[in-house]
């Protein structure tokens, strides 16, 4: 086989890119519903500002969301630019991922109000 022969076509690319997405999404709803059943269990691992012992939940609290509608609001913006991310594949995908959640956490642990 040439190399040719083993690249993904463009078809296959958006599916997969497509089905990827389709399961984050499911899995931030589905950590909602957890988080909702729980009594909001979950709300604990946000974000508490310019606490050091915080910076640990920076990780987590990408996946954390305050309510049903916040949830939502994200989702289909979420869906979106990321299947155009994933489009790129998975390593770019995994590192353009790792790049927002990083600096959005730490975004929100220099500047939010306490």
């Amino acid at each position: 086989m040439t190399g040719r022969e083993l690249e993904w076509s463009r078809g296959d690319r958006a599916k997969a890119a497509a089905k990827l997405m389709v399961g984050w999404v499911a899995l931030l709803w589905l950590l909602e519903v957890v988080d909702v059943a729980s009594g909001h269990a979950l709300d604990g691992l946000g974000i508490t500002p310019r606490t050091p012992s915080e910076l640990i939940d920076v990780i987590p609290a990408a996946f954390i969301h305050f309510g049903f509608a916040h949830v939502a609001a994200n989702s289909v913006p979420l869906l979106v630019m990321g299947f155009l991310a994933a489009l790129g594949g998975l390593r770019r995908f995994a590192a353009v991922c790792a790049l927002i959640i990083v600096a959005d956490g730490l975004g929100v642990w220099l500047i939010a109000p306490a």
